[in-house]
């Protein structure tokens, strides 16, 4: 349960980042609206946040770099929310950003926590012993 959650959120997150990169490595000719979000929180688009976007959206596919990953991003939307607060506007759709980040972060500890357990329950199991959890 929790790997296919997992991998459907982190996929989900990821997507989302790269479609951000795409969008403003493009300047918005070819995701218009992905690009008028993105210039509304970010006027001032560095050519540095393209290259971070992509860096951290794939680096959200993989298990071993997922949580630095979905932190960092969490980091940098909870700090836009924060700005977004004291300028006075909405912040429904970062905060939702926001909450996928930490969920995926929060999953992959935990499933990386636990997967030792797992993996010797199942091994017990098959091997023919009861395991009492």
């Amino acid at each position: 349960m929790e790997n296919t959650l997992l991998s459907g959120a982190s996929a989900t997150l990821s997507g989302i980042v790269l479609a951000g990169a795409f969008s403003l490595f493009t300047e918005g000719q070819y995701t218009p609206s992905i690009y008028a979000y993105q210039i509304d929180r970010i006027p001032e688009a560095l050519a540095i946040i393209p290259l971070a976007d992509a860096f951290l959206g794939t680096s959200l596919l993989f298990p071993k770099t997922r949580i630095f990953a979905a932190l960092v991003y969490m980091l940098d939307q909870g700090g836009g929310i924060v700005r977004r607060l004291l300028e006075g506007k909405t912040v429904g759709s970062d905060l939702g950003l926001f909450l996928l980040a930490a969920g995926v972060a929060a999953l992959q500890w935990f499933v990386g926590k636990h997967r030792n357990e797992v993996n010797l329950n199942v091994n017990l199991r098959t091997a023919g012993y009861s395991v009492i959890v």
